[in-house]
């Protein structure tokens, strides 16, 4: 290329990219080279390229600044905004800071549970539920639903002696006879066949079939598992009578 094609192609360059403001794209197509080629020879004849902001002012459909933008209004976007409380810069979508709107929301909750108590309550009644009640036989603190509506007790005096659903005459921690032994107990096994004498699964405790310790003869012990022997120990007149027909049924055909 020869030094006046060189100041030629500059000239040219320089009316397209600066004075008409061509972008890269129509000058590499007015010249039919590749754009890297125009960014080249930009640089080799020191003129200055403009930046994407700059070479996208004036075109509405890519820039994105002030009146440039199709969506430009007043320019409030450019604006800075304060936290009403405490003044600090913050995003315009806001209008208070995270700790400011933090205060604010807690103080709103404390405001509206004070308005939801006593009296401006909806399910307010006669401030009965308000009062502490105690049992009446040990003075522990009780709900207001035992005090109202059950039986004035806690729970483990509503469950003590003759109250428990468990409870047979009293005796129950009573020790057993020296009668009730291994051997016995063996023997009741042994003529069960180590099975449960109701659900007929592996069974190794002998149960009092008429709930009296005392009573240790064979017709009164009965073979059980473990569950059946706690069943046993609800509802007793019912297990009562059922073991006893068991043990007739047992004896009858032995």
């Amino acid at each position: 290329m020869k030094n006046g094609d060189i100041l030629l192609v500059k000239d040219k360059l320089f009316d397209l990219y600066i004075t008409q403001k061509q972008p890269c794209r129509v000058v590499a197509k007015k010249f039919k080279i590749s754009i890297s080629t125009v960014t080249r020879w930009l640089k080799r004849y020191n003129i200055k390229t403009r930046t994407i902001s700059q070479a996208n002012t004036g075109n509405p459909k890519v820039s994105h600044k002030k009146e440039s933008n199709g969506n430009y209004k007043d320019g409030r976007s450019f604006r800075k905004h304060y936290c009403k409380d405490c003044q600090i810069q913050i995003s315009r979508f806001a209008k208070r800071c995270k700790a400011c709107a933090n205060i604010k929301s807690q103080k709103k909750r404390l405001k509206n549970r004070r308005s939801y108590k006593g009296v401006n309550c909806p399910n307010y009644k006669h401030g009965e539920t308000l009062k502490q009640h105690f049992c009446i036989e040990c003075n522990a603190i009780i709900t207001y639903g035992a005090w109202y509506y059950g039986t004035k007790l806690c729970k483990s005096c509503s469950h003590r002696g003759k109250r428990n659903h468990k409870y047979i005459h009293g005796n129950g921690n009573r020790p057993y006879p020296l009668i009730f032994s291994f051997k016995l107990k063996t023997q009741i096994r042994f003529r069960d066949k180590f099975v449960c004498q109701h659900c007929d699964s592996h069974a190794c405790h002998v149960h009092h079939i008429d709930y009296n310790k005392n009573n240790c003869s064979p017709a009164n012990l009965i073979t059980l598992c473990n569950l059946c022997n706690i069943k046993a120990n609800c509802n007793i007149d019912y297990w009562y009578a059922y073991y006893t027909y068991l043990m007739e049924k047992i004896y009858a055909s032995g």
